[in-house]
């Protein structure tokens, strides 16, 4: 089973989220699909770690082979590939590694070349299997980074993702599949506006869904109100502490330390569950 963990913004709560919720159950695989700033790995201080470099392939011109058709660049469905005074610009940037150009260039011009884009780090945290991945600098999609650790826990049991926040395609690429997702968000103008863009991608994936709501206790009721309107799951409620804030400002994690707001977490994850067991009861008849 996998379950993804995301928010329209940063700053809501969802690695805090998905940090305690992974050390609560324990026995699962942790994936910090926030590529361009993961930091699960502050909270959970993985020992017997690795790392390894994720590449992607980009094409290669052979200048003295090519004979200036245009056929790769009228291909490529992405622009990665210009016509410019005859000759052929690669826009490495905008290449998605399908292997098109070389197919289809009749003067086997093109080859490709591994391009180093970022890496993969594992480790354990007692009985917790953790995998996040880095956009190396300068590099503007780790989607293919997140695939690749997507692919690496494929055959795990209980799979929990922390997605990067927002809309973007690498937050499609890292819950697309996913079982069940837990959007975390807070009870503010800001909240509800991102709120309801990830309610709007999700539907159009078809992803079943429900909301935790952080910081419960501050703002407004409008979040609650929309989840109500639109026969949302609201899952459970996070409320501010500033225990829980001291807790995280020092690296720690708060259901090791704090009693009731383990609790509180136990019932949001038994809530996560129920829910998912009720989505496939209502699927499958």
């Amino acid at each position: 089973m996998t379950v993804a963990v995301l928010s329209g913004k940063g700053g809501a709560g969802k690695t805090t989220f998905s940090v305690n919720w992974a050390r609560l159950l324990g026995d699962a695989w942790l994936l910090d699909c926030d590529v361009e700033e993961p930091n699960c790995h502050l909270f959970l201080q993985p020992e017997n770690q690795f790392t390894r470099t994720v590449t992607r392939s980009v094409p290669v011109l052979d200048a003295q082979a090519c004979i200036g058709c245009g056929a790769c660049a009228s291909f490529c469905a992405f622009n990665a590939l210009l016509i410019s005074g005859g000759n052929v610009v690669v826009m490495e940037d905008l290449c998605h590694s399908c292997g098109g150009c070389e197919i289809v260039c009749p003067a086997h011009a093109i080859s490709y070349r591994e391009h180093p884009m970022g890496s993969i780090t594992g480790g354990s945290a007692d009985n917790l299997q953790l995998l996040y991945g880095t956009l190396a600098i300068g590099e503007h999609s780790g989607v293919h980074i997140i695939n690749t650790m997507r692919k690496e826990s494929a055959e795990s049991g209980l799979v929990i993702i922390d997605a990067p926040p927002g809309t973007s395609c690498s937050t499609v690429a890292a819950i697309k599949g996913a079982d069940y997702c837990v959007v975390v968000t807070e009870p503010t103008p800001f909240g509800l506006s991102d709120l309801r863009m990830v309610e709007e991608m999700l539907r159009e994936m078809g992803m079943p869904y429900g909301v935790v709501i952080n910081r419960a206790d501050l703002g407004n009721t409008e979040v609650e109100e929309h989840c109500n309107n639109q026969n949302t799951a609201i899952l459970g409620r996070i409320p501010f502490d500033w225990e829980i804030a001291g807790v995280n400002g020092r690296g720690g994690i708060f259901v090791d330390e704090l009693h009731r707001h383990r609790e509180n977490m136990q019932k949001i994850s038994e809530a996560v569950f129920l829910t998912i067991l009720e989505e496939n009861r209502h699927g499958t008849t």
